[in-house]
């Protein structure tokens, strides 16, 4: 029986107060809130499954036995069991000050999956369906500059250049600063956009004037996406594949593709040869 934190027990008590020092000691780390987010809860699910065993007390081959639960009965991908490898060592390192040899365990292999990639006109006919002006400028610039969502709605008005058409990404994936670029077709509309607002204002705002937060873009890009008739599985970070994806076909060399996405090694912006490969599309099959 898996034990919630939810329930109202005494002895569980340390569990509430172990969750609560995990995520304080990893906001002082300056790790996202995202990722305290989504290590916290599996570390939740972690203590949930040994209850009333403190973590404290548990093995690594019981860890291990954890993993193997996680994958053939859960049924997570090698990524959520990479995490959670990830989330157990900051646990046993950082809290318990604790020689715990995680390295004992195999981390799962990823899948090796190639980005689905709009074309350029498909890309066009989903801005095209989008009658909210603001809400397809934020479409267009996650796909003119490669931007995460994110990223997109913690700019400010001070992150953006238009005189160079760059602007400038604070705390990226990883808190890792960046300049990446924008259309010139974007400048004028940018302009107005930032035209009355302070330097350290959001660029994006609700008619509240509250910032956005990545759920709304996700919603109604899906809607936008939905209305254009577009078949294919597409979310917001698509607009960043097809960014790199379409530099690439306009003979931008990688290693400035890489640094425009804020990618740390070319490895992972390699990916994106496989998408568009001009010499596959050149082989003819022999039948």
């Amino acid at each position: 029986m898996i034990i919630t934190l939810k329930e109202n027990r005494q002895p569980y008590l340390w569990a509430r107060s172990l969750l609560d020092l995990y995520r304080k000691e990893m906001k002082i780390r300056n790790y996202s809130t995202k990722t305290i987010k989504t290590y916290a809860s599996l570390v939740k699910s972690f203590i949930n499954y040994f209850y009333p065993l403190h973590p404290r007390n548990i093995s690594s081959s019981l860890i291990r036995d954890y993993l193997y639960y996680l994958i053939d009965n859960i049924g997570l991908s090698p990524v959520t069991v990479d995490q959670t490898i990830n989330a157990l060592k900051f646990l046993y390192a950082e809290i318990f000050h604790k020689e715990f040899h995680l390295e004992d365990i195999s981390r799962p292999r990823s899948n090796k999956r190639i980005p689905v990639v709009m074309t350029k006109q498909e890309v066009l006919k989903i801005f095209n369906s989008v009658q909210n002006p603001v809400h397809r400028l934020m479409m267009q610039l996650m796909y003119a500059s490669g931007l995460r969502v994110s990223e997109l709605v913690n700019l400010r008005v001070q992150d953006i250049n238009p005189d160079n058409l760059t602007l400038f990404v604070r705390g990226g994936k990883g808190h890792k600063d960046r300049i990446t670029v924008f259309s010139r077709k974007l400048k004028v509309q940018l302009s107005r956009q930032i035209a009355l607002k302070q330097p350290k204002e959001y660029l994006f705002t609700t008619q509240r004037g509250t910032k956005y937060t990545t759920r709304a873009v996700q919603k109604f890009f899906k809607q936008s996406v939905e209305k254009a008739g577009i078949q294919k599985t597409v979310s917001c970070h698509t607009l960043r594949h097809c960014f790199a994806t379409h530099l690439l076909e306009a003979g931008t060399d990688i290693r400035y593709i890489q640094n425009l996405l804020g990618h740390a090694s070319i490895v992972t912006t390699n990916i994106y040869t496989k998408v568009r490969n001009p010499h596959l599309f050149n082989i003819k099959s022999p039948l």
